[in-house]
């Protein structure tokens, strides 16, 4: 996933904080795919429970 660093300068008040907020959640969810990514690999190789996957995933609401 691609995040925007650059907050646009043309942007002016609320627009700048949605521009802020929209990057903040995308790094969070880069890094929440990371992490499912690292499960997946773990639950392959090790026969995990896969509950444990679903529940990480409803807890951090990747999808």
């Amino acid at each position: 996933m691609k995040c925007d660093n650059a907050i646009g300068i043309e942007a002016r008040n609320a627009s700048i904080e949605i521009t802020y907020v929209d990057n903040v959640l995308c790094y969070l969810k880069d890094i929440c795919m990371k992490v499912m990514e690292k499960i997946d690999k773990v639950v392959f190789e090790s026969n995990v429970d896969i509950t444990f996957r679903e529940r990480f995933k409803q807890f951090v609401m990747c999808e």
